[in-house]
């Protein structure tokens, strides 16, 4: 497999190259590039199975790069200084992302998935720009994907609860869909949840799109109802957290 490094940093290339060469023989680096200019003819003239990819660069960031790839079928892998929330978005969609310094562990982990996926890239490529389009997109604008193979998605304000049940999840809509996904509710969690509370984590089996709340039970075993009609409970040890943030979110 085809590897290309773009990194701003000669010495996270050096580092990141001696991991690879060290102890991934089969992986061949083609090519690294300092700066997005570079690194944009590098993709194209090479066309890598494998981006390693730097988010900010003094020129740009990765980002800006990914949106001038168009579809492409390598898969990307972050490199990153700072928290994953930056791209945390991304997290259900097929790409990952290593912490600087890199650990030969994390690095195991994330060239294994592109291993895995190798082949559906290149029979289906991803368009990276949606994704990006996705991630920066105001809440209520935001599609979640149900299914990477087939593409399919759903907007954020059609769903009204998320249900876990063992490793999938049940998401109910304002349409009176249950759509089941093979996604633990964490999972769900780390890619919609966010400062916003748009979408909530209620109870241990629900998140909830506040969006849809119909009323609170505020006394005694306090619960939301939801638009569908579903009422689901506030654990007594959240009770006092869970309110505070539904008064701080929704208008009297």
């Amino acid at each position: 497999m085809k590897v290309a490094i773009i990194d701003d940093e000669e010495s996270s290339i050096q580092v990141l190259s001696i991991l690879l060469q060290k102890h991934f023989p089969d992986l061949e680096i083609v090519g690294t590039a300092y700066n997005i200019h570079d690194g944009e003819d590098l993709v194209h003239e090479y066309e890598p199975d494998i981006l390693f990819l730097d988010i900010q660069m003094p020129d740009g960031s990765g980002f800006d790069l990914l949106k001038n790839l168009g579809r492409n079928n390598c898969s990307v892998i972050f490199i990153t200084a700072y928290d994953q929330y930056a791209i945390k978005a991304f997290k259900i969609s097929a790409v990952d992302y290593l912490l600087k310094p890199i650990s030969l562990t994390d690095l195991q982990s994330a060239i294994d998935k592109c291993m895995i996926m190798r082949d559906f890239y290149k029979k289906n490529p991803i368009s990276y720009e949606d994704l990006l389009k996705n991630a920066t997109a105001k809440q209520h604008e935001k599609v979640l994907v149900l299914n990477k193979y087939s593409d399919e998605k759903i907007i954020y304000q059609r769903i009204i609860s998320i249900e876990a049940d063992s490793n999938y999840v049940i998401i109910h809509t304002n349409q009176n869909q249950k759509i089941i996904l093979s996604k633990t509710l964490k999972e769900i969690e780390e890619a919609v949840c966010d400062e916003t509370y748009y979408f909530l984590r209620i109870h241990k089996s629900y998140i909830i799109n506040t969006q849809h709340i119909k009323s609170i039970q505020k006394k005694d075993v306090a619960s939301v109802t939801m638009q569908n009609g579903q009422i689901i409970e506030i654990p007594q040890r959240r009770k006092a957290e869970i309110l505070d943030i539904l008064n701080h979110i929704l208008i009297p």
